[in-house]
């Protein structure tokens, strides 16, 4: 006999068809969960201008989706997501924001204690509550940013007396790159609203042991409720295999995203500027593709160093449709901040299903194991840009007597949805037997 499913609360205030990277967390564990025999019911923002694709109305069909109303929404405009707006909320996603609405915008995120959707997500506490009861939901599973939905999800466990499991998709206070710009009074009262999550929660679950590693040092008499749980490639995308017809004249190096503060694109162009220096011959043949737009400062370094016209901007594509993008590359960058040795970077997931090689100039260490294991890709340190540099030339050289091509290894599937939902189920079922203890 098959027990009935338990219905687990997922709070997840970015989830598709919210068009941001930060939502597919949420969406690859829903989509998997009842394999185990688990309902998620999804608390997510309400997103009127796009729609689920077919794909994604099939694959949440055993999900129930609670969408919360909100009166506005600057967040989808701002955000330095990679993913394209659907067919339907294409033309409002083209419309600019103002600068003086971005500036303010920015200035109230840097100035609202936790983030500004804390008072609309406890507005709807109560139809939250409701949708608790009418489930039956045996545990809340949270996931930040926005952080405060791990504060709503205490709130609801302590009213409800349910378990807690707060998921960390990245680093909060102790995250120095972009934490420490915010003035004082509120970076001490993030730290007090995260001491109580930490403390509150069942479980504490990170994308990185790099992460785990540090708030273990931090929260010493916490770190026995910590565990990482990576983030994964879509096993329905590791499927797809594509005739790829290549350009050997043209060497395509892709950063499947926009380059940022947190992920600026002076390292690639320092290692651009070096085969200019040493084989300007190789240089006309390179094409960097991004998204979005450059930081000024690397727009300057582009512009000094005569690297514009290797720059290639492109337009957003859809996650589900990815893949071909991937294939065609001949290089996928993985690039981060310097400082930033604690994260792995969501395109690593996107990255490991395809064929193309990964160079990687990301600091945290744990990316080079994962490389190395699945054969997968090539690491350099943040100041290795010559040796950088002279694997790139290598690279297009042996591009125009080969396909480049990497082979599937079964190693990598370790990484992909499925096995980390059955990670994230396990550890489900362990939170709540210890409960009913």
């Amino acid at each position: 006999m098959i027990d009935d499913p338990i219905s687990v609360l997922i709070i997840s205030p970015y989830f598709p068809p919210r068009k941001r990277v930060g939502s597919l967390r949420a969406f690859k564990f829903s989509k998997y969960l009842s394999n185990f025999n688990i309902r998620p019911i999804i608390v997510c923002l309400d997103s009127p201008d796009e729609q689920l694709s077919d794909d994604e109305k099939n694959s949440l069909k055993d999900c129930i989706i609670v969408n919360l109303a909100h009166p506005f929404d600057l967040t989808t405009k701002r955000s330095g997501s990679q993913l394209a707006w659907s067919e339907h909320g294409e033309q409002e996603s083209k419309s600019l924001i103002d600068n003086s609405s971005s500036s303010f915008a920015d200035l109230l995120d840097n100035w609202f204690p936790i983030d500004t959707w804390l008072p609309l997500l406890f507005s709807h506490r109560k139809q939250i509550a409701n949708v608790i009861q009418q489930n039956d939901c045996k545990l809340i599973w949270s996931t930040g940013d926005p952080w405060s939905s791990h504060c709503l999800a205490r709130f609801l466990a302590r009213k409800h007396r349910l378990p807690w499991i707060a998921d960390f998709r990245d680093p909060w206070t102790l995250c120095s790159v972009r934490y420490n710009n915010r003035p004082a009074l509120i970076r001490f009262l993030d730290r007090r609203a995260e001491k109580k999550i930490i403390k509150k929660a069942d479980r504490v679950v990170f994308t990185a042991t790099s992460t785990q590693s540090n708030y273990s040092d931090y929260y010493k008499e916490h770190n026995y409720k910590f565990s990482t749980i990576y983030n994964s490639f879509d096993v329905q995308q590791s499927e797809i295999d594509y005739q790829i017809t290549r350009n050997i004249d043209v060497f395509k190096i892709l950063f499947f995203g926009r380059f940022r503060d947190l992920s600026p694109a002076t390292p690639i162009l320092r290692i651009l500027s070096i085969i200019k220096q040493q084989q300007p011959e190789l240089l006309p043949q390179i094409n960097l593709i991004y998204f979005g737009d450059l930081r000024p400062a690397d727009e300057q370094f582009a512009s000094d160093h005569g690297l514009t016209e290797s720059l290639i901007k492109h337009e957003p594509v859809p996650h589900d449709q990815s893949r071909e993008l991937l294939d065609q590359a001949d290089l996928l960058l993985l690039s981060t901040d310097p400082s930033r040795n604690e994260i792995i970077p969501a395109k690593l997931w996107d990255y490991l299903p395809s064929k193309t090689q990964i160079l990687n100039i990301a600091p945290n260490p744990e990316i080079r194991t994962i490389l190395e294991e699945t054969n997968r890709g090539v690491t350099f340190g943040h100041d290795d840009h010559e040796l950088a540099a002279r694997f790139v030339v290598d690279k297009i050289l042996e591009s125009k007597i080969s396909s480049n091509r990497h082979p599937k290894n079964s190693k990598i599937e370790q990484y992909n949805s499925v096995s980390t939902t059955q990670q994230l189920a396990s550890l489900i079922r362990t939170t709540l037997s210890k409960n009913d203890k």
